[in-house]
């Protein structure tokens, strides 16, 4: 089987994450191994969810039939560590019945490191609209590392974390964020009368089309 379900970067896997439950995948099932997991175990687990699933030789044509049908469509992802599967409405096998699935619509949280967790979800007053920002306690961690940096007024490392953010998927719900950001960042340097220059502070608003899958 032609690996189309190996993501290059997290960022491609959230890209394709986002497309899929804005398409109808509106159920999910996310596996994410803890401690180490070595790469012939993660080649296990894609073979037994590839079988279970039955994934094997799956294309455009058959999921369009299977909708056409009625059947539940099932798409398989991974990058690293992080696995999820996606599931559209419709009947399943007998063999699947008791697959416990989550809503999208209450959002899905990918873990991409220590730092740094995505929320998928709907986006604020557009129910039915899927975007992505950071996971609260990822934001506030954040933010909390940024207003450091300036309390001690390391700024020259304050700006270049800041522009580390532009690195994540520029969603409507990330750019939301950044912003949140820098008004906060300029309204404490303000406070402790420190002189920042906005223009060192630049949020990237166009969001970054990634090459999805190795």
């Amino acid at each position: 089987m032609r690996k189309v379900y190996l993501c290059e970067l997290w960022q491609g896997l959230i890209q394709q994450i986002v497309s899929l439950v804005s398409r109808g995948y509106e159920e999910y099932q996310l596996l994410n191994p803890k401690g180490n997991v070595t790469e012939e175990r993660l080649r296990r687990i894609d073979k037994r969810i590839i079988k279970v699933f039955n994934l094997k030789g799956q294309n455009r044509n058959t999921r369009y039939t299977n909708k056409k049908r009625g059947i539940a469509n099932f798409i398989y992802l991974r990058w690293d560590k992080i696995a999820i599967i996606l599931k559209t409405k419709g009947e399943v096998p007998e063999s699947l019945k008791n697959e416990k699935f989550s809503s999208a619509a209450k959002g899905i949280i990918i873990e991409v490191s220590d730092i740094i967790s995505m929320k998928i979800g709907y986006a604020k007053g557009e129910a039915g609209r899927y975007t992505c920002r950071l996971e609260k306690h990822s934001y506030n961690e954040i933010l909390g590392d940024l207003l450091i940096l300036l309390e001690h007024k390391k700024i020259n490392e304050l700006r270049y974390m800041f522009s580390i953010l532009n690195n994540l998927p520029a969603y409507k719900g990330v750019i939301e964020q950044k912003f949140e950001i820098r008004k906060t960042i300029l309204k404490n340097a303000k406070k402790h009368n420190i002189k920042l220059d906005m223009k060192y502070f630049f949020i990237l608003t166009r969001r970054k089309m990634y090459k999805v899958f190795k």
